[in-house]
């Protein structure tokens, strides 16, 4: 079946682009609106063309087409809508089973390519080929679905490409709301790797611990008798202690102490798997199981701390119980034997002891260094177990956010039917009311002297009303005002008063002081004091 490519290029959603426009590709006319003006479904197109070239003609807008717009009542559209969610969500449905069986499928190969495969029964090997066969069909038919059905989609002329409009923000564009979601998908699994490496990492040490466990073994103690003993290999040279590429086993029996350096085993190599983008119920699962792994993880940590301690303190007592018998021994065996010979021997056995007690307390402190990068390593856990969580309330919040958005948006919709509705009915009942005034008899208004003679009551008692009331409370603002004023205006005014009383008296005694200056000069000294005793005050 020939099917077409959409007109633009497919933008990846693991890389953060949106899909760009094909500039190849020509340009269709905007599909045309309905008779009634009322959009139903689908919402308005893009600026540039969104129908796909099909295999019969080269234009979208070619008469030919079967899927070029056209006049579709509203309930064709409604049809033609619901065919189109229909075919995205099972394109959504084929893509998750396919991600799902592509996931059974590497978990089966690495269970298959692992080491311990190979100490298995032949009849689950054989089980766990067909496993792996059937699998792959497995896949194979998913993705053979996944491809009808987006060829499907691609068949009809419907692309529901979203243009980010100027001044949106960005959690109302679903493009960048999935780039941030795969984002946190992305470091998830970053994380998950992290917290993998460090697995591998402690199985490694606890490996390595186990191997310089220093099992209880006896040592031959030589008679001084017999031929001169052997030099005894006490422990290798000061690289060995800190090779991490070999590991160190002593001997059951042996005539000396000595250390033989071993390979470590191999670990099974990490098989790489693609990265596939996954759905929000795959992001869940994944963080769920990574706080699983982490929480084993720290389990783990935790039991080997405990098995840490126990072996040192199970090889103390076995390293004193050891020497404590071996000295015994000694003791016993040389008890009744005297002479230089032998107090040499029991001399440098007790050198010996010595030095063999300086490399336990040297192999206890190697062994105190790797608990403390245990605890260190603890921490680093706990910080990862940390960032997890804060990244699962991310997502959390962020699909709380998606959910209040789907919400506001179901509520606009249906608002918007409402008011649809209301328009529709209102433009019903306007249409009628507007027949029913062509067919009444234009009406009869009244004069405008009947009009004043109904009017004129009513208007005088309510500015009557009004009117009584607006007086009183000026009134009553004049009579305050007043009262506010008359204190200080009644001080004034009997101050001025007062000097206008005594206005008379004063002239009238000028005037005599002035007579009688003017009759009697000889006694104006008498006049003078006269007129000094009865001034005015």
């Amino acid at each position: 079946m020939k099917t077409s490519t959409p007109p633009w290029t497919a933008g990846s959603r693991e890389g953060g682009r949106t899909p760009t426009w094909d500039s190849s590709y020509p340009m269709a006319p905007p599909p045309r609106q309905p008779p009634n003006g009322i959009i139903h479904a689908p919402p308005p197109p893009p600026k540039f063309a969104i129908y796909p070239q099909s295999a019969s003609t080269s234009r979208p807008d070619s008469r030919q087409s079967n899927n070029a717009p056209k006049d579709i009542p509203p309930e064709k559209r409604r049809e033609l809508w619901n065919e189109r969610i229909t075919l995205l969500s099972d394109a959504v449905k084929a893509r998750t089973a396919q991600q799902h069986a592509l996931a059974d499928l590497a978990s089966l190969q690495r269970l298959s390519d692992s080491t311990r495969s190979n100490f298995v029964s032949p009849e689950v090997q054989k089980s766990m080929a067909e496993a792996v066969e059937m699998a792959k069909a497995k896949v194979e038919e998913e993705k053979n679905r996944q491809a009808a059905v987006v060829e499907k989609l691609f068949a009809s002329d419907f692309w529901p490409v979203r243009v980010k409009r100027e001044g949106e923000r960005a959690e109302e564009n679903p493009l960048e709301l999935d780039d941030k979601i795969d984002e946190m998908k992305m470091q998830v699994m970053a994380l998950a790797e992290d917290v993998l490496k460090n697995e591998r990492v402690l199985q490694e040490v606890v490996q390595w611990i186990g191997s310089r466990a220093i099992p209880t073994t006896v040592v031959d103690i030589v008679d001084p008798l017999e031929s001169e003993r052997g030099i005894k290999r006490r422990r290798l040279d000061g690289d060995a202690y800190m090779d991490q590429s070999s590991t160190y086993e002593l001997p059951s029996t042996s005539s000396s102490v000595t250390l033989v350096p071993t390979p470590a085993p191999e670990l099974p190599p990490t098989p790489v798997t693609s990265i596939e983008p996954k759905t929000e119920e795959d992001d869940r699962d994944d963080v769920s199981t990574g706080m699983r792994r982490i929480m084993t993880l720290s389990s783990r940590l935790k039991k080997l701390e405990e098995a840490v301690l126990i072996a040192q303190d199970e090889s103390d007592n076995r390293i004193k119980e050891y020497v404590d018998a071996e000295i015994e021994e000694v003791k016993v065996k040389f008890a009744n034997k005297k002479g230089e010979h032998y107090t040499k021997k029991m001399l440098a056995l007790k050198e010996e002891i010595e030095s063999c007690g300086k490399d336990i307390n040297e192999l206890s402190e190697e062994l105190a260094e790797q608990i403390k990068g245990n605890v260190a390593r603890n921490s680093e856990v706990a910080q990862l177990l940390d960032e997890v969580k804060e990244r699962r309330s991310n997502i959390l919040q962020l699909e709380s956010d998606l959910e209040k958005e789907r919400a506001e948006l179901s509520e606009l919709r249906a608002a918007c039917k409402q008011t649809t509705d209301e328009i529709k009915a209102l433009s019903a009942a306007f249409k009628l009311q507007v027949a029913k005034t062509k067919e009444m008899p234009p009406p009869m208004l009244p004069s405008l002297e009947d009009l004043a003679a109904l009017l004129e009551p009513k208007v005088k008692e309510s500015i009557r009303e009004e009117v009584t009331e607006l007086m009183v409370n000026l009134r009553q603002d004049i009579v305050q005002l007043v009262k506010d004023q008359a204190v200080p205006l009644n001080t004034t005014f009997q101050e001025k008063l007062n000097k206008l009383v005594r206005l008379p008296e004063i002239l009238m005694f000028l005037s005599n002081n002035a007579a009688a200056a003017n009759n009697n000069n000889g006694e104006a000294g008498g006049a003078v004091g006269s007129s000094s005793t009865s001034r005015p005050p």
